[in-house]
């Protein structure tokens, strides 16, 4: 997601769709044999446990419960291992994924939308035109992790999952170079595309299309409940501090998006 039209002073909202729509079926019409490969998912595990007069331990994996939005996740990512494979039928389904990113292209959580720009999007077509998009989603799930999500689980997301930099992470480490050169030798035009994309997010955010409680699915509480603990999910902000942590997201996401850009972590 080269910019495919030029965009003129339009609602924001419409903007947002009409581009990315463009965008997603001239990417799509180019072909291509492949999409990325799905990153390698870290697994939850208990603390070692044993018989405490020997040496030996014992990893035990912790059957986490899923969220739909994660078990979407993993169907997508099956859907790229058959396309990588030249099955017809997984090719059916990532058209049908297109066309739904065409037509809705907030429909699905952040960290589902940098999965699929990381996965295809950016490989085809490059850093520039992607970064409004990329942007957008780093704003939209930064904020839902500071209102539902706890302190370990946006740990787990920025860290574990480099969500800011998870797009142009996923292709590999040409894509990754670009991304950095982009930053740093056009700051001009990444400040622009900073500034659209947290203008499509300031629309989205107001009346969300997806599940805003999707960063839930990270942190320690999760792993504590599957081991028999409590299973409360972490306490929620109150809704009258929301415009405080949009205000907070906003400018973590322009500040991580300024130049100079450091290697992304």
């Amino acid at each position: 997601m080269k910019s495919m039209c030029v965009l003129r002073s339009f609602s924001p909202w419409f903007v947002a769709a009409g581009f990315f729509a463009g965008f997603v079926l001239q990417a799509w019409a180019q072909g291509g044999t492949g999409v990325q490969q799905a990153p390698s998912a870290p697994q939850a595990a208990a603390p070692p446990v044993g018989n405490s007069t020997s040496l030996a331990t014992q990893t035990i994996t912790v059957a986490l419960p899923k969220q739909p939005w994660q078990e979407r996740s993993e169907k997508f990512w099956a859907t790229v291992k058959g396309v990588n494979a030249g099955n017809a039928d997984a090719w059916k389904e990532m058209d049908a994924i297109v066309a739904w990113v065409a037509a809705q292209p907030f429909a699905r959580t952040p960290m589902e939308n940098m999965d699929i720009l990381g996965a295809y999007f950016v490989p085809k077509q490059g850093v520039e035109p992607t970064l409004p998009w990329v942007v957008a989603n780093a704003a939209l799930g930064w904020y839902d992790a500071l209102r539902f999500g706890s302190a370990s689980g946006r740990d787990e997301i920025l860290q574990n999952h480099r969500f800011f930099v998870r797009a142009y992470v996923l292709p590999g480490a040409k894509t990754t170079g670009q991304f950095k050169q982009f930053m740093t030798e056009h700051p001009d035009l990444a400040q622009q595309a900073v500034a659209k994309g947290l203008s499509f997010a300031e629309r989205e955010r107001i009346n969300p299309h997806y599940e805003v409680h999707w960063p839930t699915a990270y942190g320690l509480e999760r792993i504590i409940c599957a081991q028999g603990g409590s299973c409360e999910p972490p306490k929620a902000m109150p809704a009258d501090q929301w415009d405080n942590a949009w205000a907070q997201a906003k400018q973590r996401v322009t500040n991580y998006y300024s130049v100079p850009i450091e290697k992304p972590k």
